[in-house]
């Protein structure tokens, strides 16, 4: 009996470190590795998009907005009516406030507020300035703050052009966009746009 009590005992306090190692890499992966590596696994969103719809891509674009400051662009898709700058934004918690807002507000997940930027006007600040250094027609950007899944959104925006959603809703915005009642771009203003881009890109 006191064998079989010895091997119970080895037994589950191996079941037990095995659920303690589980467990730790579940929360290791959600609350380090996925908060930093966000926009590489956005990219497997992306390149499936662009793979589906036969779109053009430029990945990690950072171009010069100020002297000594550079804006990042996670990921730059060249669509057939629009071209979609995207920036990943990973929130351990929800996301309040109105589009013009000076700053948005943060709720963690213990429910204490903070504020944080707001990332409509940084996205109309690096637009804007792309515009000016390539000459790109401003309607045909749409700006794409793509955040983690379980971010609850409540955002006041009327905006056609300026979007934040989750990461699920990727596809299914740009496919509506799309869908949107205005001629095509053709493959020249496409080629010169990808050209253009791909020259000034800073990525190191």
């Amino acid at each position: 009996m006191g064998d079989a009590l010895k091997i119970i005992f080895i037994v589950a306090c191996v079941v037990i470190g095995l659920a303690i190692l589980i467990v730790g890499g579940v929360l290791l992966f959600k609350y380090v590795y996925y908060p930093k590596k966000f926009a590489n696994v956005n990219y497997r969103d992306v390149y499936k998009i662009v793979q589906n719809y036969d779109y053009r891509l430029i990945n990690k674009f950072i171009f010069k907005v100020e002297e000594e400051k550079y804006a990042k662009i996670d990921h730059i898709i060249f669509g057939d009516k629009f071209f979609y700058l995207i920036f990943s934004r990973y929130y351990a918690g929800d996301i309040k406030g109105k589009v013009d807002d000076s700053s948005l507000v943060f709720v963690d997940r213990k429910g204490k507020k903070y504020y944080t930027e707001n990332q409509f006007a940084y996205m109309k600040f690096v637009i804007n300035k792309l515009c000016i250094q390539t000459g790109l027609d401003r309607s045909q950007l749409i700006g794409i703050v793509l955040v983690n899944n379980d971010c609850k959104i409540h955002v006041e925006s009327n905006s056609d052009h300026l979007y934040m959603i989750p990461r699920k809703e990727l596809n299914n915005a740009i496919k509506s966009i799309e869908s949107r009642d205005i001629g095509t771009l053709n493959d020249s203003q496409l080629q010169n746009a990808v050209l253009v881009l791909n020259k000034m890109n800073r990525k190191k």
